[in-house]
């Protein structure tokens, strides 16, 4: 094999290896609703979706927690004006 080939896999499997830690990582928020949720309130506090679906997943089984995050929709959320399209 040439040094250009041997190059070429171990790229790939630098790769290979880094998707599939990346997936297992991935795999375990997604592994309920409320992680899914909290992990998108976390990386997304100003959008209203997450904590809506976030209030929902917590209104089957921690609805202190499920008014909070209803109570969150109720405030004005940030608007971006430099992002949005007229």
């Amino acid at each position: 094999m040439g040094l250009n080939r041997i190059f070429y896999v171990i790229v790939f499997i630098t790769l290979l290896f880094s998707i599939s830690i990346t997936t297992y990582f991935r795999n375990i928020i997604w592994n309920d609703e409320l992680t899914l949720w909290e992990d998108v309130v976390k990386k997304s506090p100003e959008k209203a979706r997450g904590h809506s679906d976030l209030g929902l997943a917590y209104y089957k089984g921690q609805l202190n927690d499920a008014i909070k995050r209803i109570t969150i929709l109720a405030m004005p959320m940030p608007v971006k004006v430099g992002l949005m399209r007229l």
